[in-house]
């Protein structure tokens, strides 16, 4: 595996390295690219993701303070625009109901656009 070639304690989702030809990247071959930056282009976002009761930019910012306009920007890419706009607390909006009665549950799809915001912030 190319990660474990270079990196003892690469993650283990990483491409293996082609057997025969090349992969190209932008019209570079992918062995070209120096490895941290070119896991660096790439996200992941596994079905059992987990969100928090926290408020929504929390989720995707992933901590207490984070960038607002970053994190609206990614849930807007992702495909949550509509939904967030239509949330009275926008960025503000509590998941789920434990820390505020005013929370807002999520449906599983709604739940992966705002999974894959995060992994894009």
């Amino acid at each position: 595996m190319l990660a474990k070639a270079l990196y003892k304690d690469a993650p283990v989702i990483v491409l293996d390295e082609p057997e025969g030809g090349v992969i190209l990247l932008n019209g570079t071959d992918i062995r070209e690219y120096h490895f941290p930056d070119y896991i660096g282009m790439f996200s992941i976002v596994f079905q059992d993701f987990q969100l928090f009761a926290f408020i929504l930019g929390q989720n995707v910012g992933t901590g207490v303070t984070y960038a607002q306009e970053l994190a609206e920007k990614c849930l807007r890419k992702a495909g949550f625009g509509d939904h967030l706009d239509e949330m009275a607390n926008g960025m503000d909006t509590y998941l789920y109901k434990e820390f505020s009665k005013t929370g807002v549950d999520i449906s599983g799809g709604e739940a992966q656009k705002i999974a894959l915001a995060r992994s894009l912030v």
